[in-house]
């Protein structure tokens, strides 16, 4: 597992319980992504697609999130 140089890491903040990031290196294919929440304890998930990354969770959570390559 690689994260560390991975492009495809950042912080996104849901807006009413959602956030769509934006990025070629996801395929949706065969990706793996972590998903913390690092404001609550709330849980969220992690979708990635071809070019984006769909995070679903709760309010307007602070969510962190990588590729593991």
């Amino acid at each position: 597992m690689h994260i560390e140089g991975s492009r495809c890491k950042g912080r996104a903040t849901l807006q009413n319980g959602a956030a769509i990031v934006n990025d070629d290196c996801f395929t949706g294919d065969t990706d793996i992504v972590l998903c913390t929440n690092v404001s609550s304890t709330a849980g969220v998930k992690g979708t990635p697609e071809k070019g984006v990354l769909r995070i679903e969770g709760s309010g307007s959570d602070r969510v962190a999130f990588a590729l593991i390559e």
